[in-house]
């Protein structure tokens, strides 16, 4: 039957869900050691972001590669933001705690660093996949990437927060998530991510843009 063919699209659809499946375990495997988070997920989504562009290639053959390439900068961006967020959240809870408006001000610029961090965090590791460029240029650019570009931003961040708040309260989104979620997530933002590279990667053609 033609539908159960190698290049039909039932056939692709499952080969493109093995994959996936693959690299969602792979990804989870060499986040254990914590602080090779970052490089795991720029090269998840050096992957994703190809796929996105619908660019024919191997899905998890190069991921390796992929994962060395980014480690160092990769690994920069997890430090940099595990300690930005990590400092903001304990200002938030230290200042609202002394109760008081001076303190409610701190607590606020706090939450603003968080924000921001945040902000920044849903390009930068993917900035580093796309346009090869290192840690501190991704960590300045992606903030002004995210400011020009703020429906999008919050787009990305909303997916963040529907999967970590289904997770939070359903066992079976839990599952899902160690199966094949965190590639299918990646896949998702990288569908966004890809309509704001696009301009930047125009701009670049002609002197320039954030993200180069």
């Amino acid at each position: 039957m033609k539908w159960f063919r190698y290049d039909s699209p039932i056939y692709e659809y499952f080969d493109t869900l093995a994959h996936f499946i693959v690299l969602n375990l792979i990804f989870l495997v060499l986040c254990i050691p914590v602080i090779t988070a970052g490089p795991a997920a720029a090269a998840l989504y050096q992957i994703t972001l190809r796929e996105a562009r619908r660019e024919n290639g191997y899905l998890v053959k190069p991921y390796f590669g992929y994962f060395k390439e980014q480690f160092g900068n990769g690994a920069l961006l997890f430090l940099y933001y595990a300690l930005m967020i990590g400092l903001g959240v304990f200002g938030i809870i230290f200042w609202h705690r002394l109760d008081s408006f001076p303190t409610d001000i701190a607590a606020a610029f706090m939450a603003v660093i968080v924000l921001m961090a945040v902000c920044g965090m849903q390009y930068s590791f993917a900035m580093i996949a796309r346009f090869e460029i290192r840690a501190g240029r991704a960590i300045r650019n992606s903030l002004g990437v995210a400011m020009e570009n703020i429906p999008y931003t919050a787009a990305l961040i909303l997916v963040d927060a529907v999967w970590i708040w289904l997770s939070w309260n359903y066992s079976g989104v839990r599952i899902f998530m160690l199966i094949v979620g965190f590639s299918f997530v990646a896949y998702v933002k990288s569908m966004l991510l890809t309509k704001v590279f696009k301009k930047y990667e125009n701009d670049s053609h002609e002197g320039g843009s954030h993200a180069n």
